[in-house]
C-alpha cells in the first residue's frame, strides 16, 4: 500500500491585498507566510490551510474557499468538528467526499458576496 504525503501549507492575504502561499510562522503579535525566499506579514483572519485536495481544474483548495459542485450548489470550505467540511448554508454542513467534483470560485475574504447571496435566496 502506498501512502501519499500531503504538504502542509497555508495561504494568507497581506495588508496590500495580495495572496501568499507557504509555511505559517506566527506569534501572539503577528503572522507570516514564508514562501521560497521571503516571508510576508499577513492578516490573521485571512489565513487558511490547504486541505490536501485540488478542485476539478487543479486549483488547490483551502479553508474559507468558496466552491461550486456539479449541481451548481455553492458552499464554503470550513473546519468543523475536527474535520474539513463544506458548509452549504444554514445547518447543511457535510464531510467532503473525495469523489465530489468541486470548482473553487473564490474565497470568503475576496468574494464574500458569492456565499452570502446564495444563502439569502
Amino acid at each position: 500500500m502506498s501512502k501519499t504525503m500531503v504538504k502542509i501549507k497555508f495561504r494568507g492575504q497581506d495588508f496590500s491585498g495580495f495572496w501568499h502561499k507557504g509555511d505559517l510562522i506566527h506569534s501572539d503579535e503577528y503572522m507570516l507566510i514564508r514562501e521560497t525566499f521571503f516571508s510576508t506579514f499577513v492578516k490573521e483572519e485571512t489565513v487558511g490551510q490547504f486541505i490536501g485536495l485540488n478542485d476539478k481544474n487543479g486549483a488547490e483548495i483551502y479553508i474559507d474557499d468558496i466552491v461550486r459542485n456539479g449541481f451548481g450548489d455553492i458552499g464554503r470550505i470550513v473546519w468543523y468538528n475536527n474535520s474539513v467540511r463544506v458548509d452549504w448554508g444554514g445547518d447543511d454542513i457535510h464531510l467532503i467526499d473525495t469523489d465530489d467534483e468541486f470548482e473553487v470560485i473564490g474565497n470568503i475574504h475576496d468574494n464574500h458576496d458569492l456565499f452570502i447571496e446564495k444563502n439569502n435566496d
